[in-house]
């Protein structure tokens, strides 16, 4: 027998960090009119259902966004994206099959602290990703934010007012942040897809070019990235698994 899908998990203030992927990982986009189509249909679908868009960004299998749901819609909303945006990529590029991977997925939010982390993260994700720094990334929300041009805004700008008075505050707000940035759950588990992402970012900015690396430096210099990782919120699983280095070496470091 089949296992019944877990039933999504509500938040208690109505905000939400939503993923859809492509199915096996494939690339969602094969160029700017299929990434505008998908954004259009964001848009619409969202404001049909009474779904504020907060922040997104749209990567090559992936897309992010963060939402709020007052009236518990999202699950409508974003169905309708999914459909419709399949219909129109199959069509397009004489495609056969499923375009996303089962669901959306939707972590979510409890405190403004975890929004703010949220809207952080979603943004950080072609530079975390080794695409380009944040701010030159063309597929993401960071440019409503830093200039809240009403004409050409994406997301809802009297939340991004609320949030950051002045596009100063934003600027400062991404500019404080370390090089690597973590995935927010309510949970404060990283999922599988995004571990890989986070621990070569992390060993990155310790001047190490492979995860491989980790295994074979010095004690004390090992055990200052291992605590790393399982304070960036990676499991002692996910590192033994990307680094080779035992389950008790990585207690003992962090």
């Amino acid at each position: 027998m089949p296992m019944s899908r877990k039933p999504r998990q509500k938040s208690q203030i109505g905000l939400y960090h939503i993923t859809m992927r492509g199915n096996g990982k494939q690339l969602l986009f094969e160029d700017d009119a299929d990434r505008r189509r998908l954004l259009s249909l964001v848009r619409s679908s969202l404001s049909r259902f009474n779904v504020k868009l907060i922040a997104w960004c749209l990567m090559g299998n992936h897309v992010h966004l963060v939402a709020s749901d007052p009236d518990d819609n999202v699950s409508e909303s974003m169905h309708l994206v999914m459909s419709c945006y399949a219909t129109w990529y199959n069509r397009r590029h004489g495609h056969v099959g499923h375009v996303f991977q089962d669901r959306f997925s939707s972590t979510p939010i409890s405190s403004e602290e975890h929004l703010l982390d949220a809207i952080r993260y979603v943004h950080f994700n072609p530079q975390k990703a080794g695409i380009c720094p944040y701010g030159e990334y063309r597929w993401s929300s960071h440019l409503d934010y830093a200039e809240r041009d009403p004409a050409i805004a994406t997301v809802d700008l009297a939340f991004v007012r609320l949030a950051f008075p002045r596009a100063c505050d934003y600027r400062a707000f991404m500019d404080a942040s370390d090089v690597v940035v973590v995935r927010p759950s309510a949970g404060g588990r990283i999922d599988e897809d995004e571990a890989l992402d986070v621990g070569i970012s992390l060993v990155r900015s310790f001047g190490l070019s492979e995860l491989s690396d980790v295994k074979a430096l010095d004690k004390a210099k090992r055990n200052e990235i291992l605590a790393a990782m399982r304070s960036a919120g990676l499991s002692i699983r996910q590192i033994q698994r990307l680094t080779g280095v035992g389950e008790w070496s990585i207690r003992k470091a962090g």
